[in-house]
């Protein structure tokens, strides 16, 4: 998961996100505080797709933990 600020957005959403899906990382997570998001971007058959959208209060579920969830009410309340 990956918390930043605005002027950061075009370096993950390009070098970053390239980085790590060549690098086969299973899930990149941005976090938007202020729209209170997050877009989950999924390896599916070594690329990043669309990525998924979730909104507080959403839970979101973790791939590598299938019975978790991070409940994004409870995540923003600390931005």
């Amino acid at each position: 998961m990956k918390y930043f600020p605005p002027p950061q957005t075009k370096k993950d959403f390009g070098v970053k996100l390239r980085l790590y899906e060549s690098v086969g990382v299973s899930e990149y997570w941005l976090v938007h505080p202020n729209d209170q998001t997050i877009l989950v971007f999924s390896l599916k058959e070594g690329t990043y797709g669309t990525p998924t959208i979730y909104k507080a209060p959403d839970d979101v579920p973790v791939q590598l933990f299938p019975e978790f969830f991070i409940p994004l009410a409870e995540v923003f309340l600390v931005f």
